[in-house]
């Protein structure tokens, strides 16, 4: 009964391992910076430097991202291998 359990716990740490490093390889799709604005009485409008500064917080988050998921997907490596020990040695 117990080697069920670990054969249970194995499936699901596996299962969450592959879901953390399939979703370290995505990236957020970036707004391509085709903005055409037409500034009052030559007044900017800081539209273009928002955006800018827009796309490099994604770039940040994006490599956040990837690196909580690159951790919690080793994470959970570790626990499927100590889980499929752990199968082995239970009675």
């Amino acid at each position: 009964m117990l080697k069920i359990i670990w054969i249970i716990f194995s499936f699901i740490f596996l299962c969450l391992t592959i879901f953390h490093f399939y979703r370290s390889a995505k990236k957020i799709e970036k707004p391509r910076n085709k903005a055409e604005i037409k500034t009052f009485n030559g007044v900017n409008l800081g539209i273009h430097e928002f955006i800018e500064d827009f796309l490099k917080y994604l770039d940040t988050y994006d490599r956040d991202n990837r690196n909580q998921n690159l951790a919690a997907g080793f994470g959970y490596l570790l626990a499927t291998i100590t889980a499929i020990i752990s199968i082995f040695l239970s009675n």
